[in-house]
């Protein structure tokens, strides 16, 4: 698990992320950070430097008003970036085959959630020209460059059971640099609503 830093100031907290996806990116060591004590002003501050993307390293995040807590999941890695387009590539090409590809849209990393309860970015979201533009996302691509899949439930349950059954399914692009391979895991809610492998697991050897 990742262990909580407590939020100190904005100074401390930006030499934090730093270091840590700098670590990231030169070892592929810890993907995630998490803090505590980030109450919703501290978190609209965060918020606008993010926003900016000038103060801060290239991350996603999970907040959880309630808890005031946020984590940070760090996606600067070329790995990370290259698996998430070439994905959403590959989507495409099938959104076109199936005469489909007017009416499914990447919406990229936008927010989804509550402020006030639990709000959380994907690196992907797709949704269609039927939702409204606050609606949750019909699917999302989530990919990790890690050593571990820990993190991994805690995203999948938040995009399942947060969206009241409108988002149905997350797709899981994980990189493992030791074994040299890409594995692709489906997830959705399925009998009992917990969420749950939908498929079996893919695998694809890195070159």
């Amino acid at each position: 698990m990742v262990t909580p830093t407590r939020f100190q100031d904005m100074a401390s907290f930006k030499k934090s992320v730093h270091r840590c996806c700098d670590d990231f990116v030169v070892e592929s060591s810890v993907q995630y950070m998490a803090f505590t004590d980030v109450t919703l002003n501290r978190f609209h501050d965060i918020d606008a430097l993010h926003e900016g993307m000038t103060s801060l390293p290239s991350m996603v995040v999970l907040y959880d008003g309630r808890e005031e807590v946020m984590i940070v999941k760090f996606v600067p890695n070329l790995l990370h970036q290259m698996a998430a387009a070439r994905f959403h590539d590959i989507l495409h090409e099938k959104f076109i085959n199936l005469g489909v590809d007017n009416r499914i849209f990447n919406v990229g990393s936008c927010r989804f959630g509550d402020l006030n309860d639990k709000c959380k970015e994907a690196d992907n979201a797709f949704t269609t020209d039927e939702r409204h533009h606050d609606e949750f996302p019909s699917f999302v691509v989530e990919v990790y460059v890690s050593e571990s899949l820990q993190m991994l439930k805690s995203d999948v349950q938040y995009w399942l059971t947060k969206s009241d059954e409108r988002t149905r399914l997350v797709i899981i692009v994980y990189i493992d640099k030791v074994s040299r391979k890409i594995l692709l895991q489906r997830w959705e809610c399925v009998g009992d609503g917990r969420p749950r492998h939908a498929t079996v697991q893919y695998s694809h050897a890195l070159g």
